[in-house]
């Protein structure tokens, strides 16, 4: 009989309770937990568990706040009472900001502007509506008209997704954006308008690539769509057994089921952090085309420009797709809520729209028929914009016009530089903090992949048990501790919050470990105490000595 690993604060019974919640909702448990142990030692709480980034881009910001001094002297301009102004003219406010850049050249973001000025002109922008639509927006002093998205931001935004979704090589035609409140917000709005659409059904079948961002799992369970789900886990693996975190092609054949009407993915994964390859793409297209052309992709993009090359099924299945970005994670910015939704102006959504019965088509003419007068003839990512608002507020709908103002200058961050600067900085920093995790857990280098992202590690705590110690080790620890115990023991500690991998659909004794949001030299300590946490287990195994538990346990 093996003995036990000493004892935590949190006995089995109540980790088995715990692991119920949401990954999320049980890291905030365990960083309470963490932030105990920081109190009665010298501990100091490291939350590898979030994955906002602790970077930002500087010159998109410091572009934006010199454009918001430029904008306020041309509300003054207009008309000035001290602490009353009007609003911005547009004659002749291109040359205004040219001056204006002259005079203040030597102020940051000056440079970037005027770079900003001269991506207008080369893409045939008209200077004075280019200048008044940033300027008038930054201020905030009208509603957002388009709606859906301001006409020179929609298409600077789809310069960007071009370049860095679709790896400069884009597919024929255009795609429609709506520039939404963070991908969480295009989420919900999402999954809204297709039920309320009729193009999914409470019940329906949907497929899930797995692991995935929870969200994605709840929604999917939630009372109004009680989904059933279709799982395509990512189940290649090297030859020594340790997951490579891609799709083998009997899992993506999955797709051409036709019962699945929707199949979700975030490329690159979550937590994994790996982007479809070539072969996995080609995989996935095939089994759409030839055997389910009608069905709908929802693919979430958050982590692309993390992996040289990127290339979203946005590329290569336009018409099925739902697109969904944030900039959050490349630029910094999860506090600004930025996000867009991209479907193409030739779509599968639209399409079933058309074929609706008849019943269905009068209750959507009914629901939208105050917007206009030919309600049947709304696409359906203009439906979206309108549900958003409970269709009742659309002239109100629409992102915030400064958030807009925003968008485009970090988009413009990488449309501006040829060399990818800004890009390769952020890699070079989540790969560093992955080769020091690396180095504390006194593990040999991971293989190369050039389709890994490294903003997260997945990290399955079974591979390792059955690589070093066998069979017999693994039966161990599932006999005598809940899949989440390694989180508990991480936390009180060593003060380490970590996440729970299983709760994202992934392999149950699988932790996700964040490279994006601690300094690089944290990473070697967080290996070292993941090791010493890990090593209770084995010393207890070779022990064979039974450690008192807390009742409960």
């Amino acid at each position: 009989m093996s003995g036990l690993a000493p004892e935590l604060k949190t006995v089995r019974a109540q980790q088995r309770a715990l692991k119920q919640l949401s990954p999320f909702e049980l890291k905030d448990y365990l960083i309470k937990l963490a932030k105990s142990n920081e109190q009665q030692s010298t501990a100091m709480m490291l939350n590898a568990g979030r994955g906002n980034p602790n970077w930002i881009a500087t010159e998109p910001r410091e572009a934006f706040f010199l454009l918001g001094n430029f904008a306020l002297g041309e509300c003054r301009r207009s008309r000035d009472q001290g602490i009353l102004a009007g609003m911005p003219d547009r004659p002749g406010i291109g040359d205004r900001l040219k001056m204006f850049l002259v005079t203040h050249r030597a102020e940051p973001g000056a440079a970037f502007l005027g770079k900003v000025l001269e991506y207008g002109q080369k893409r045939g922008f008209d200077a004075d509506a280019w200048v008044h639509e940033l300027t008038d927006s930054i201020i905030g002093d009208n509603y957002p008209t388009p709606d859906r998205m301001l006409v020179h931001c929609e298409k600077v935004v789809h310069d960007y997704l071009i370049k860095e979704m679709c790896d400069g090589r884009p597919p024929k035609g255009r795609f429609d954006l709506f520039a939404v409140e963070g991908g969480t917000a295009a989420m919900c709005y999402i999954f809204d308008s297709l039920l309320q659409n009729g193009l999914l059904a409470k019940g329906d079948t949907i497929a899930l690539m797995l692991p995935t961002f929870t969200p994605y799992i709840e929604i999917a369970h939630l009372e109004r769509f009680s989904f059933k789900i279709v799982p395509v886990n990512a189940d290649d693996v090297h030859a020594d057994g340790v997951h490579s975190w891609h799709y083998s092609n009997k899992q993506l054949e999955k797709l051409g089921d036709r019962r699945i009407k929707l199949a979700v993915c975030v490329n690159p994964s979550n937590p994994p952090s790996v982007a479809l390859d070539p072969t996995e793409i080609k995989t996935i297209v095939n089994a759409v085309k030839r055997k389910n052309p009608k069905l709908m992709i929802v693919t979430d993009d958050v982590y692309g420009t993390f992996v040289n090359g990127f290339r979203s099924l946005m590329a290569e299945l336009p018409q099925n797709t739902i697109f969904v970005y944030s900039f959050s994670k490349n630029f910094g910015c999860t506090g600004w809520r930025l996000g867009v939704i991209a479907v193409h102006e030739k779509n599968v959504m639209d399409q079933a729209l058309a074929r609706l019965p008849a019943s269905w088509k009068k209750r959507l003419n009914k629901r939208y028929a105050p917007l206009t007068l030919e309600p049947e003839k709304i696409k359906f990512i203009d439906r979206m914009v309108a549900d958003s608002r409970s269709v009742a507020l659309n002239h109100t709908a629409g992102l915030s016009l400064p958030q807009q103002v925003q968008m485009v200058l970090f988009a413009l961050t990488h449309l501006l530089d040829p060399e990818d600067a800004y890009k390769h900085l952020t890699m070079q920093i989540c790969h560093q903090r992955r080769d020091l995790l690396w180095k504390g857990l006194d593990l040999p280098p991971p293989a190369d992949d050039p389709y890994r992202a490294w903003y997260y590690v997945e990290l399955d705590l079974e591979v390792w048990a059955r690589k070093l110690y066998g069979d017999d080790f693994f039966e161990y620890l599932k006999a005598n501790y809940e899949p989440v115990d390694f989180l508990f023991r991480v936390a009180e500690k060593s003060s380490v919050v970590l996440m729970d991998g299983g709760g994202f659909g992934g392999p149950p004794w699988s932790v996700r470990v964040s490279l994006a949001n601690l300094s690089e030299e944290e990473y070697q300590n967080i290996g070292a105490f993941m090791m010493e946490a890990a090593n209770e287990y084995v010393e207890a195994w070779k022990s064979g000595k039974k450690a008192p538990r807390k009742s409960g346990g």
